[in-house]
């Protein structure tokens, strides 16, 4: 019975490392699109109030 106990704890924490990584790594992907973003509009930006500026 032991055996078994051991080998549901060691599922359980497997599971629970597997979704901590899991969720760290799409915050850490959503992280790196955002600042995409974030620099693509940066750069409109600059545009438009380059072209309003003439």
């Amino acid at each position: 019975m032991a055996y078994v106990s051991e080998l549901l704890l060691t599922i359980l924490i497997t599971s629970v490392l597997s979704i901590v990584v899991e969720r760290w790594l799409a915050e850490k992907e959503l992280t790196s699109r955002m600042d995409v973003q974030i620099d693509s509009l940066l750069i409109k930006r600059e545009e438009m109030v380059a072209a309003l500026r003439w």
